[in-house]
């Protein structure tokens, strides 16, 4: 049987060996997605890159996805989810009558087909009432779901007459016999796995799930930026990839190809001439006829220079690059190349084109306003080129460590190969850049670095050189910067900007202290509703997150936890691919108060 969902419904919650209650009232597993392959028209390079990373997080004996490295690309099928082929499951019912509740448990579809009245449906054999599925099942962090056994009874040695006394709760819910004065069968709370992986007390145990649990199929979803330009195919394969992108992060060269042909041209330092002897050169190369732009390349080749890729590689460790070859850094210097995003206006451009002075001086008090929660530079884009894909999935954890990853692999299907179900959009996003300068101040006054930098500039390196160092400053980077996205996003939220916040997710950065909020509904067109809020909301949009910060619905409680966030002022529904860890409003009130005192 079959269902069609949006691509971005299927990828949270109908992927195959999910369970899920369908809208005419039964219960139902996914079996297969169908859809159309995606691979020419994404970046595959860049996804299998990303799912690689991910994939390597689990031990090797508790994943059964394959490693993109060990197998060819053309091993992987990107897939956007189409259509959903499910099952009725579990296939074990009970009778609606409370007073009977008998269970019957069948074997495979055509049986039920076969003890199914056409006109009735199923009835239960004793009293006639409507039989209908039972919501639970057992499942385990191997992977493995099982429907509930239905035990027999210790006294008549039968299953015919025995019943689940259901009280809403796995550990005091019992089995029991109708026909022998409900004795006492057993409970419901241990089910054995056979598999004898995450072993309690020497024996390994399934977990009990109702049908609307999310805890018993957790797909395992990443976003990568999905930009094809030439620039960042080149900057992904370049070997000092790194030093092209510090050097877009630091601004001493924007323009990424530009930074990625220096490097190419490049010579250490001492093979290059003086000034001196450089301008001697140049003369003896006009004199001989030789043409503008070969003395140019000679120029960038072995001339003097003290700016772009040269004043970079001067400047930054070998211990910072390490950091900058992260994927996040690498995505961040072709998103804000000049030629990445071509729509990006920042709420500075929008001041300069303003039509009024009135207006000019509205854009700029939404700059001022910005800079009290620490950004520096605030953008929006409506192609913002986004995708979102899931590799596999986990039962009862998310936690590599304690879970074994599954494939979504199916006999039949896919050609035999593994596939990776994702849904590419070119979407709405605004791009928020904090002042590194304020955040190492920040750190400066709490005592987390030894000191306060004297430039922005000096204060992105500053910042790359605490994730290099890792520790408790790089802690506090991390947690402020997600924090400051989250209430960012959910102030969005307010009935004004047209989304709500389950349709909104993040894409981070902490490193550069960059990030971006961007609707999630994963659809070829946009509203356009971000573009008007840059140029008529963002001083409204800035004050209603600073009053998030402030105050929780929450509160006394949430001001009390630690850390100091809720669902009522930080977690997000779907949008935060880190399951909202990491985050504080004691840090970001920490933040506010001393930028305002600053």
């Amino acid at each position: 049987m079959t269902m069609q969902r949006s691509p971005a419904q299927v990828l949270f919650r109908y992927l195959p060996g999910a369970v899920f209650q369908h809208e005419d009232g039964f219960i139902a597993r996914t079996r297969l997605i169908e859809g159309r392959y995606i691979d020419r028209t994404v970046n595959k390079s860049a996804l299998l890159s990303a799912v690689e990373s991910a994939i390597a997080r689990w031990p090797t004996g508790e994943r059964r996805v394959p490693l993109p490295s060990s197998a060819s690309a053309g091993e992987f099928v990107v897939v956007e989810p189409q259509e959903v082929l499910w099952d009725v499951w579990p296939l074990t019912y009970r009778c609606s009558n409370s007073q009977c509740a008998r269970v019957r448990r069948f074997f495979n579809p055509d049986q039920v087909a076969a003890a199914a009245d056409p006109e009735d449906g199923l009835r239960c054999t004793e009293c006639h009432w409507r039989l209908v599925q039972i919501p639970y099942f057992a499942g385990h962090a191997c992977g493995e779901i099982k429907e509930l056994y239905t035990p027999k009874c210790r006294s008549c040695g039968s299953t015919k007459d025995v019943y689940l006394r259901d009280t809403g709760s796995f550990d005091t819910s019992t089995w029991r016999c109708r026909a022998c004065g409900d004795i006492y069968i057993q409970g419901t709370r241990f089910v054995p796995c056979a598999c004898k992986k995450y072993a309690t007390n020497g024996r390994s145990f399934m977990r009990s799930y109702t049908v609307r649990d999310h805890r018993s199929h957790y797909p395992q979803t990443l976003s990568i930026i999905n930009l094809r330009t030439s620039a960042y195919e080149k900057l992904r394969s370049h070997p000092r990839r790194a030093e092209a992108a510090v050097s877009g992060f630091l601004e001493d060269e924007p323009e990424l190809l530009r930074a990625l042909n220096e490097l190419d041209l490049d010579s250490p330092q001492e093979d290059r001439m003086t000034e001196d002897e450089w301008s001697a050169k140049e003369q003896s190369l006009r004199s001989l006829g030789f043409s503008e732009g070969d003395i140019e390349t000679l120029r960038r080749k072995r001339g003097p220079t003290a700016s772009g890729v040269e004043q970079t590689r001067r400047d930054v460790e070998r211990n910072v690059l390490e950091v900058a070859k992260g994927r996040g850094i690498l995505e961040r210097a072709a998103l804000l190349d000049p030629t990445g995003l071509r729509d990006r206006r920042t709420v500075r451009d929008a001041a300069a084109d303003a039509s009024t002075e009135t207006e000019r001086d509205a854009l700029l008090l939404a700059v001022d306003r910005a800079a009290l929660l620490g950004v520096a530079e605030l953008s929006v884009t409506l192609q913002f080129p986004i995708l979102l894909a899931s590799y596999g999935y986990t039962r009862q954890h998310r936690d590599p460590e304690k879970s074994t990853l599954r494939s979504f692999t199916t006999r039949n299907a896919y050609g035999g190969k593994t596939p990776i179900f994702a849904v590419a959009a070119d979407t709405e996003a605004l791009v928020v850049q904090m002042s590194a300068k304020d955040v190492l101040d920040w750190l400066f006054s709490t005592g987390h670095v030894a000191e306060a930098p004297a430039s922005e500039r000096e204060a992105r390196l500053g910042v790359l050189e605490v994730f290099a160092s890792g520790g408790e400053a790089a802690d506090r980077v991390r947690v402020l910067t997600h924090s400051l996205s989250h209430v960012l996003l959910r102030a969005l939220d307010d009935g004004q900007s047209g989304f709500g916040e389950s349709s909104l997710a993040e894409w981070l950065v902490p490193e550069t202290l960059t990030f971006a909020l961007y609707v999630s509904s994963y659809q070829a067109y946009t509203l356009g509703a971000f573009w008007t809020l840059l140029h008529s909301r963002v001083s409204a949009w800035m004050d209603h997150a600073q009053d998030a910060i402030a105050r929780c619905d929450n509160d006394p409680l949430c001001h009390l936890r630690i850390p100091r966030a809720c669902e009522r002022c930080m977690y997000l529904t779907f949008g935060c691919n880190q399951f909202n860890d990491g985050l504080s409003r004691e840090d970001l009130m920490d933040f506010v108060r001393w930028r305002a005192q600053s």
